[in-house]
């Protein structure tokens, strides 16, 4: 986190595409853009890279809202497989607010990871 710390003190702020949630060898999420579904949950997609370097179809994917003004995160390491290329993180009781979004992948033995991708900033609808 302390490549995203930004400015000068003490006016200094986190530039949240710089931040990385995981960190490792495996090839990281493809066009990766994070939006709210019809729900308001926060529909993450990306491109199946599988079989690009390590990457296989079965990385679980790591996902993750931050909640700046709540101060607040919510995330997910069971939701889908590399190979989905999608899933959901449910945030549809947090109406109203700004969530900064990342997408990851584990190996489905957990021993690796790839460097998170930062998805895009999304507001949660009222």
């Amino acid at each position: 986190m302390n490549l995203a710390i930004v400015g000068t003190y003490p006016s200094t702020s986190l530039h949240y595409p710089l931040i990385l949630i995981s960190k490792g060898p495996l090839p990281s999420a493809e066009n990766a853009p994070a939006v709210i579904n019809i729900d308001n949950n926060i529909l993450f997609s990306w491109a199946d890279n599988t079989g690009t370097g390590t990457a296989k179809a079965n990385d679980k994917v790591i996902l993750i809202a931050y909640f700046p003004v709540l101060k607040q995160i919510i995330y997910s390491l069971q939701s889908a497989t590399r190979a989905d290329c999608q899933a959901v993180l449910e945030t549809n009781k947090m109406h109203g607010y700004t969530a900064e979004t990342w997408v990851g992948f584990l190996s489905c033995d957990e021993n690796d990871a790839a460097n998170s991708v930062y998805a895009g900033s999304v507001v949660i609808s009222t």
